[in-house]
């Protein structure tokens, strides 16, 4: 009953835009749903507690039309990849204040500009994607100009650590 509710109140709020892109993810121990609707005017942010909760999210500055969210196997934390003019960001944030109708907490940003980046999955609550941008790379190195070579990375929410893998 409840995605039957969630399916339709989506529809109708989509129904002023034929553009517009819905993508939705559960999260957290109570499995509420997160949902994004690329409109013409920028992303939409709602968050469905039940049939009658639905509160609307502020989305971060940071964020621009989005292309997937996944959330993590806890449900506390959430992947958007988002592009603006072309360009993709990963945004990882804390859902725990999604409850709240609260814009949800930056937890990490991966920037690959002027490359690209790609989401892959989750593995309990490592993140992975590839990426030609070095983010693993010493700070006190420029990055280079051509970027070509993708490389595969895991980032632990747990420990903060990121890891090009092999």
């Amino acid at each position: 009953m409840r995605r039957l509710v969630l399916i339709l109140l989506l529809m109708l709020l989509t129904a002023v835009s034929s553009s517009a892109e819905k993508l939705c993810a559960e999260f957290g121990p109570a499995n509420d749903m997160f949902c994004a609707i690329n409109g013409d005017s920028g992303p939409n942010w709602f968050v469905f507690t039940g049939c009658e909760d639905i509160m609307t999210i502020e989305p971060p500055d940071t964020e621009h039309i989005i292309e997937s969210l996944s959330a993590s196997h806890s449900g506390r934390y959430m992947a958007i990849l988002s592009s603006g003019e072309g360009h993709p960001v990963l945004g990882l944030y804390l859902t725990d204040k999604l409850d709240y109708g609260e814009t949800p907490e930056v937890e990490r940003i991966f920037n690959p500009y002027p490359g690209h980046l790609m989401f892959q999955r989750w593995e309990k609550e490592t993140l992975f994607f590839e990426s030609n941008y070095p983010f693993d790379l010493d700070k006190r190195h420029p990055v280079p100009a051509q970027l070509s070579a993708n490389f595969s990375f895991a980032y632990d929410t747990q420990t903060g650590e990121l890891i090009r893998l092999p």
